[in-house]
């Protein structure tokens, strides 16, 4: 669905007005982060250990506590973002359509923080809906109506309409988390520990920042070179990257509970035997999508977002493959995020952030938007290689293709000797 929307941008604005509003969106993906503080993975890791031990004061405590943490790191992170706003290139010429992203920061962290919730309480495909379809396909009927009946759209339209359906779909999302509460939640008095909660969401919140620039940095390295057109191309490219990603995304977010289920119960057994079908579930989903891609060519990305944005094959071809990088190293974030590994995921990505930094500052002035593909899919690289290390040093976890290689060889029969 969010491929669809970006398909509808990219059309309805062109590449110099489509480029302002990935700049924006990717503010807002960067500010989003603070908003949260690394609540949002804890309270998925929280909520489904304190589900599976029924241990109700704990987890209304952890629901109450995390989700007034959420309110007020929002609000601390956009008393401190407006003034740096006015650093941006092009705010003295969008700040219309910039204002709009101070609006839509908070309500952003909230579905992220919802949808944490809901899949902490077991509903993870409900969960995921929310922010998959919902919230994006209401975003798209409103961009089809607004396109239709007024045959114009900028960046700042196109903003205040995600706000809107955004409101709409978090409204909805409160609804579902009130309707999945436990029983006889409310007779109990709730267990907050501060502490321990700071503590552990620190590295994670570490962790989701560095993942965000390091998701985000190609955009923000075009935009500050001021190539809007350049802008336009990378952000169709990363759109549909990301669309090649969703096999790895949809698994990591329905797998994450479960990891911290199994771990806590020490069945070491199931916990590799899951880390191995999500591996193969996301090699050969991403895979195939890449396939098509690469038989389709340049031809497809024109008949798809237009004439004007046939550049952005190549760049596309190349965040696809890091995508499919990420996949054969397996879901080895989730699995040391939901297993008290944050301080190897935090140190992971900022290997990788490194790799995309300094490739990508060597290669946007000459190459543009590839330069900065190529330095996103070291960074890719890099990291899983890291954090598949780290998976089988502490935890003895193989979780990405050789794990499956591994299971496959102990479960192979020995010949009778």
């Amino acid at each position: 669905m969010a491929f669809g929307v970006g398909v509808q941008l990219a059309r309805y604005l062109g590449p110099e007005q489509y480029g302002l509003y990935g700049t924006i969106m990717a503010l807002v993906a960067l500010l989003s982060v603070p908003c949260q503080f690394g609540f949002t993975q804890l309270v998925v890791r929280e909520l489904a250990v304190h589900s599976s031990r029924v241990d109700l004061p704990a987890f209304k405590g952890t629901l109450v506590g995390l989700s007034v943490g959420v309110v007020i790191a929002s609000l601390l992170t956009l008393i401190v973002a407006f003034p740096a706003l006015h650093w941006m290139p092009s705010w003295s010429a969008e700040h219309d359509a910039y204002a709009w992203l101070l609006l839509i920061v908070p309500i952003y962290a909230l579905i992220s923080f919802g949808s944490g919730v809901l899949r902490g309480m077991g509903n993870v495909v409900l969960a995921s809906s929310f922010d998959a379809l919902l919230r994006p396909g209401l975003f798209a009927g409103a961009l089809f109506l607004v396109m239709h009946f007024t045959r114009t759209m900028s960046a700042a339209r196109a903003l205040g309409l995600n706000m809107m359906t955004a409101i709409a779909a978090l409204i909805l999302l409160l609804l579902a988390i009130l309707r999945y509460l436990p029983l006889r939640l409310g007779s109990h008095m709730g267990v907050y520990q501060p502490r321990t909660w700071l503590g552990a969401s620190l590295p994670m919140f570490a962790t989701e920042l560095l993942r965000t620039l390091d998701a985000q940095v190609g955009i923000m390295l075009i935009s500050f070179n001021a190539l809007p057109a350049e802008t336009g191309y990378f952000r169709v490219a990363a759109a549909t990257a990301l669309f090649f990603g969703l096999p790895i995304t949809v698994i990591n977010l329905i797998i994450a509970p479960y990891i911290a289920r199994f771990h806590a119960l020490a069945e070491k057994r199931r916990l590799q035997r899951l880390m191995a079908g999500a591996a193969i579930a996301s090699i050969l989903g991403t895979g195939g999508l890449i396939a098509i891609l690469l038989a389709a060519g340049t031809p497809l990305v024109v008949a798809v977002f237009g004439p004007e944005y046939g550049d952005a094959w190549l760049p596309m071809i190349i965040l696809a493959l890091a995508h499919f990088a990420t996949a054969l190293f397996g879901a080895n974030q989730a699995l040391l995020n939901m297993t008290n590994e944050e301080g190897s995921v935090t140190f992971g990505f900022l290997l990788g952030l490194a790799f995309t930094t300094v490739l990508s500052l060597l290669l946007v002035d000459r190459y543009g938007a590839s330069g900065v593909a190529i330095g996103m899919l070291a960074g890719s690289v890099s990291r899983g290689f890291f954090m598949s290390w780290r998976s089988t040093a502490t935890l003895g976890l193989q979780p990405g293709l050789l794990g499956v290689l591994t299971l496959l060889r102990s479960a192979r029969p020995t010949p009778a000797e």
